[in-house]
């Protein structure tokens, strides 16, 4: 074993027991375990105070308690994680760690982590610019992964979400185009089609992630082109009684307006409310478009969420 200052360890090899360290208290100090292979049954953190503690290229074969009791930074890189990777608290008592990387690590076993409890989204996004958006989008697939094996569902949708968030802001930035002759002209063109993908895929439903936003939006939508089938240079034929049944022409022409979004919206095309000139009947045709993308999304979100 090689021994380094600031608490460092360097190739080094624990054995078939428990290697303890909890209850320590090191709030300025650092510990950095390089290269080294824990194939004990337990390696115990447990309400320790740590400033920063770093694993890179470790091996952990058996349970790793990652309870602290604070740290401002947790490196887990190029590790591979064999059993079980324990970021919860026995207790029920907040793991309070500032800031979480786990960049390249292979998770062969379990990592439980509470994507609320332990505020997941906020420790990735602490690692600032140290990590461009690619590295955290391979982060976020791996919790993503990891959530999906140990059957948190909710807490993949929100990985899942994260992750595609991040891919969508490195391919903005082009930190895929290093080597690309025509780098420029693709980020221009990325540059123009990021708001429409921010708005449709994000926006309006997480990523299919979310069912009932999408159906919400739908339901916002209906309203809105209600509110277009007044204007004066909207026109529409038909009449029935109660489009009639208040003495207020406004709230008649509205009430004859929405039932024409609603049809519309939803492809039943009764045909007894129509547009009577070019300009309704492209704006029919735009939500009737809508309509369709919308219970497609619907579907594709509402499908994920009960085949899993």
């Amino acid at each position: 074993m090689e021994k380094y200052p600031f608490g460092m360890l360097i190739s080094v090899t624990f054995g078939c027991g428990k290697f303890n360290m909890n209850n320590m208290n090191l709030i300025d100090g650092h510990i950095l375990f390089k290269l080294a292979e824990f194939k004990g049954k337990l390696l115990n953190f447990f309400e320790s105070t740590i400033n920063e503690l770093i694993f890179e290229d470790c091996l952990f074969t058996g349970h790793v308690d990652m309870s602290l009791k604070k740290c401002k930074t947790l490196i887990v890189e190029n590790c591979i994680i064999e059993k079980s990777f324990d970021l919860i608290s026995s207790s029920r008592r907040i793991v309070n760690i500032e800031c979480l990387t786990v960049l390249n690590t292979k998770n062969l076993g379990r990592i439980d982590i509470d994507w609320t409890t332990n505020n997941v989204k906020k420790m990735i996004y602490a690692q600032g610019k140290t990590t461009n958006y690619q590295d955290k989008a391979n982060q976020f697939r791996m919790l993503k992964e990891n959530f999906r094996n140990i059957g948190h569902y909710k807490n993949e949708d929100f990985a899942y979400v994260e992750f595609k968030r991040c891919e969508s802001m490195s391919e903005l930035r082009g930190e895929d185009l290093l080597h690309q002759k025509n780098k420029q002209f693709i980020q221009i063109r990325r540059c123009i089609a990021f708001p429409f993908r921010w708005f449709i895929l994000d926006f309006v439903g997480n990523y299919a992630t979310n069912p009932l936003r999408i159906i919400g939006f739908k339901l916002i939508t209906i309203f809105i082109f209600a509110g277009l089938y007044t204007m004066p240079f909207v026109k529409l034929n038909g009449d029935k009684a109660f489009f009639q049944s208040t003495n207020n022409p406004l709230l008649n022409k509205f009430a004859k307006a929405l039932y024409h979004s609603i049809e519309t919206i939803l492809t039943i095309g009764y045909g007894d409310v129509n547009p009577d000139n070019i300009c309704t009947t492209l704006l029919s045709g735009f939500e009737g478009f809508l309509g369709l993308f919308l219970m497609s999304y619907f579907t594709v979100a509402f499908v994920r969420k009960i085949l899993r």
